[in-house]
């Protein structure tokens, strides 16, 4: 069984947190007040400081960031399930995204929507159109 880099799960939870939050211009002061979670807690998470917030923290900051609530475990269930299975179509383009350079957070959000496409019969072409497949 490989072992699953929980660090890097949190630190690019941290990094999606401060990212959303800056989108939505909003201090850790704001963000705390409107999650109901402490200052220290975002800090500590932003900033990689070791301390993980309890499972309903997680929900709490993605709803106030207006994520899916469920964004931040789907992402600890996803490396947890990958890092179980052998060598998969699933896990070599997840490598390849990862040695590609894209954060660890947004390549569940990739995969899904790769699922999504396939499931529907569309495709992306060049320009980023989607087309049915039974139409190329």
């Amino acid at each position: 069984m490989t072992e699953v880099n929980f660090d890097g799960i949190l630190i690019g939870i941290g990094k999606m947190v401060k990212m959303a939050r800056t989108d939505m211009k909003l201090s850790v002061a704001e963000l705390s007040e409107k999650a109901g979670v402490s200052v220290g807690v975002i800090s500590d998470l932003e900033n990689f400081k070791g301390r993980v917030p309890t499972l309903i923290n997680f929900v709490k900051l993605a709803n106030a960031l207006e994520l899916p609530s469920t964004m931040f475990i789907d992402l600890f269930q996803d490396t947890i399930r990958a890092s179980n299975n052998i060598a998969t179509p699933e896990k070599e383009l997840r490598t390849a995204l990862l040695n590609y350079g894209v954060d660890l957070c947004l390549i569940p959000h990739i995969i899904k929507y790769i699922d999504m496409l396939k499931e529907s019969g569309m495709t992306m072409d060049t320009e980023g159109v989607n087309k049915r497949r039974d139409l190329l």
